[in-house]
Order: C-alpha cells, then structure tokens, then sequence
C-alpha cells in the first residue's frame, strides 16, 4: 500500500470520526454546519496531525497543522466575535507553541503541543456552536443515569450481587450517550464519574467480588450524579480536570509492571487505581489518535486492577495486558487496511 493512500485512508478516519463528535455538541444549532463549513472542518487536520505523530511522522504533522492553520483563518475571517475573543487567543497561542515544536523537530514537545491545540480547538468549536446551555444539558444526562445507579446503590445496600451487576450493566450502557455532555460542562465531575464507573465495575468483577468496594462506589456513584444533577457542589477529591500525558499514563503502567513481577499485587492494584483515576483526563489524545486503542485501554485497565485485586491474585494474566497496554499507548497500531474496492 503506497504511504499516500494510507495517509489520504487517514486523513478520511479522522474526518469520520472527529466530524461525528462535533454533529453531537450540546446546542448546536440545525443550519450550523450548512452556514459555515470552515468550522466543521477544523479538528479533524488536528487530529490526523496527532495520528501522524503518534507514528513519528513529524513533517506530515507538519503539513496537517498547515493545513489547520489555513482552515484557522477562513473561520476567522470578518469581524470576529467578542464571546470567542478567549477561545480563539487560546487555539492561537496552542498553534504557534505547536507549530514552534514542530519546526524544532517533533519528539515529545511537539506531541504534547498538538494535544493541547486538539483541546483548545474542540473547546472553541464548542463555544462557537452556541452551547449556552451546556450545563443545564450536563446535568440532564446525569439525571438520565440516576434510575440505573439507584437500583445498583440499592441492590449492593441488600447483597443482592447478582442485581446489582445487571443494574450496573444499565449504568455503563447509558454512559457513553451521557458522557460528553457532562465532560463538556465539568471536567472534573466528568473524571470522578468515570473513575467511579470503573472502580465499581473492578469491585464486581473481581474473584471473589469485593463486596465493601462494590457497596462504596455504588453509593459514591449515585451520590456524586444526584449532586451534580442537581446542581449541588460535587466533592470530586483526587479526580481532576488538569490533563494528564500519555508519558504519565506510561509511567504508572511501568510501577505497576514492576511491582507486580514483585509479587505485590496490593501495590500495583493501588497505581493502576492512580491511572484509572488520571485516564478521564489524558483518553482524548488517544481517542483521537486511535479509537480502537482507546476501547482497548478502557476495557484492560479495569480488567488488569481486577486480576490484581482477585484472590488468588491472576498476576500472570495481570502482566500480559499490562504489556499489551504499554505496546499499545507507546506504539500507535497500524492504520485500518483499506476497504475493498479502494485503492491500494
């Protein structure tokens, strides 16, 4: 396959899937994308200029943050608009640190460069789509969820395990729908969600299930989305809105390798607790980047700290997917052959 129709098969992925997510923004208006495609077309050469430096490609990044730049100053032509002022100076300056970074040769500046400039971009196309009620459409989507953590609450209070699984079966099947809307509106609620959602799942999956566990995140759950549901002030405690690096994310899947080839599984149980929690915050760059490494990560997180946490811990099982989890989040896999009928 010649390196420009992979590049050009890419280039259509990252479009695909980045032009999704920005037809499911909270408030935006019908006519939006017919009224002004430059701003449809924004994230996707920021996404592709990830995906080519996830694989070392620096001077085709280079080219796709061009290529954004131009995009940059058609949406920016006329008499700009005084509600963007913040979010448009914030895409500028993340487009000259990015491009800086590039021109000095790529490498791990650069990466963290361009996933800044994702993250202003996404924010500025968030602002421009009229999302005035974003919060309010947060709090209805954790309402939505409230009925499903409820019977999981209730049924963990009882002992009644096996209900308490299919109820939280519920919970993780209504979240993908619920969860960019609340991530939009609070980060930081967005990441102690996340972080609970997981934490309870590990509780219920592990051998024997950590019944304490399950019965305290099922409450920290539902009381966390009945808070912010109603607009009360949610404790989000270790859960933060600062991003989190892929470096970091790698670094706590090498001290959890290392303590449980050390037979410490109670140990690398709690730092693969630490990524869980820091995961929210850095799965955007990686979802952009590969989506399938992102289901991947998401799912073997939780599987590896429920191996650890199991008794008798499963620390040969543990250590295969966290070697797998280190190859995927340190070498982007392949992109997707091409569909038949295309060119090869």
């Amino acid at each position: 396959m010649g390196w420009n129709i992979q590049r050009k098969w890419g280039l259509m992925l990252a479009a695909a899937l980045l032009g999704g997510l920005l037809l499911l923004l909270p408030g935006r208006p019908a006519a939006f994308a017919a009224a002004d495609p430059p701003l449809d077309e924004l994230l996707p050469p920021v996404g592709s200029a990830l995906v080519e430096a996830g694989q070392g490609r620096w001077d085709a990044a280079a080219a796709d943050v061009e290529a954004f730049a131009a995009l940059w100053r058609t949406a920016n032509e006329g008499t700009p608009d005084p509600a963007l002022a913040g979010p448009a100076a914030a895409v500028d300056a993340a487009l000259e640190a990015a491009a800086t970074a590039l021109d000095a040769g790529g490498d791990a500046p650069a990466s963290e460069a361009l996933s800044t400039l994702a993250k202003s971009v996404d924010s500025y196309v968030t602002a421009a789509s009229g999302g005035s009620d974003v919060s309010a459409a947060g709090r209805a989507a954790a309402a939505k969820l409230l009925p499903a953590a409820r019977a999981t609450r209730d049924a963990a209070r009882s002992g009644d395990w096996t209900a308490a699984a299919e109820a939280y079966r519920t919970v993780v099947n209504s979240w993908a729908p619920a969860e960019r809307g609340i991530r939009i509106d609070n980060p930081a609620v967005y990441a102690l969600l996340e972080t609970k959602i997981s934490l309870l799942r590990i509780a219920l999956q592990a051998e024997p299930l950590r019944t304490e566990a399950a019965a305290a995140e099922s409450e920290a759950l539902y009381t966390a989305l009945s808070d912010y549901s109603e607009g009360k002030a949610v404790s989000t405690g270790a859960a933060s809105a600062e991003p989190a690096s892929i470096a970091g994310l790698v670094s706590y899947l090498n001290q959890a390798t290392a303590k449980a080839k050390a037979g410490d599984s109670s140990g690398a149980a709690a730092i693969m607790e630490q990524f869980i929690a820091a995961w929210p915050s850095a799965e955007g760059q990686v979802q952009i980047a590969s989506p399938k490494v992102y289901t991947h990560i998401e799912n073997e997180s939780a599987e590896v700290t429920g191996n650890l946490l199991s008794v008798p811990p499963k620390l040969e099982h543990a250590l295969a997917v966290m070697d797998n989890m280190l190859s995927e989040l340190t070498r982007w896999p392949e992109r997707q052959a091409i569909p038949p009928g295309m060119p090869a």
